[in-house]
């Protein structure tokens, strides 16, 4: 699965992948139902696909960009810095379960969003134990 922020997106990278292996549908019930039901490993490229997949139906997930909350939504400036950290460590815990469901599932989600990193350094503490465990961090070089 590869979420990205838009179908613009979503779009213009399946279209640079240029791989049958892509599913990619503004329709939600043809896409789920192409992925599961597919004979051939797929890949997904999505925005906001909140549904969990559980076992093996999902085996990584990309996340281009952080799940950050919406700072164009006023309610949200209006809320401040603090509850701002802890909606976007809230979901990124939630968009990691999406392919984690047991105890037993480490399905990895990779996230290429560089400011990532930045916010989870700074922020680290703030993030639950089990959940620290969990993370590793890869080097461009």
């Amino acid at each position: 699965i590869i979420h990205t922020l838009s179908y613009e997106t979503a779009f213009l990278l399946a279209e640079a992948l240029d791989s049958p292996r892509i599913v990619i549908s503004k329709n939600l019930r043809k896409l789920i139902s192409t992925f599961l039901e597919s004979k051939e490993p797929v890949v997904i490229i999505s925005p906001g696909l909140a549904i969990s997949f559980d076992g093996k139906e999902a085996g990584f997930q990309i996340c281009a960009r952080f799940p950050w909350p919406d700072l164009g939504d006023e309610v949200v400036l209006n809320r401040g810095a603090e509850w701002f950290t802890r909606r976007a460590i809230l979901n990124f815990i939630q968009l990691c379960g999406r392919i984690n469901r047991s105890p037993g599932d480490s399905k990895p989600t990779y996230v290429i969003d560089s400011n990532a990193y930045w916010f989870l350094k700074d922020n680290w503490n703030k993030l639950p134990l089990w959940f620290r465990s969990s993370i590793s961090f890869v080097s461009r070089t």
